[in-house]
């Protein structure tokens, strides 16, 4: 289900570009679309908690993204917040299998001066896509 609203039709466009920006390596950009409140959480390091500086660091320095499939999948409009579930199959170096990885991506967003900033995103490992 994806919402029609103008904040949903906004964030699924958002959306797309922040992983489009990690793909060109625009830290400008992410550095101004993720608020400085930004919490990841990793189910791959058991629960473990990402401030906006390491994740930044985790996705300029560490992962280069090499291709990426993406998809929204839902986008629930609270006025205040939106929710949007999103599925992206990609392929990133380092990697340590050489094949593309699935996940659903659970992302909220809030607006911060009138911007819309990522504040809380959540990565499901899927499986490895064939």
């Amino acid at each position: 289900m994806i919402e029609t609203s103008t904040n949903a039709t906004e964030l699924k466009r958002l959306s797309y570009e922040l992983v489009l920006a990690w793909k060109d390596r625009n830290h400008e950009f992410l550095n101004d679309i993720v608020s400085d409140a930004f919490t990841l959480v990793s189910p791959l390091f058991k629960g473990t908690f990402f401030s906006k500086e390491e994740w930044m660091k985790m996705i300029m320095e560490t992962y280069r993204l090499e291709e990426f499939e993406f998809h929204i999948l839902r986008i629930m409009d609270f006025q205040d917040c939106v929710v949007v579930s999103s599925q992206i199959i990609f392929l990133a170096s380092p990697s340590y299998s050489g094949i593309a990885q699935e996940y659903l991506i659970l992302d909220v967003w809030r607006q911060e001066d009138l911007k819309w900033k990522l504040i809380c995103r959540q990565p499901t490992f899927i499986r490895q896509a064939e």
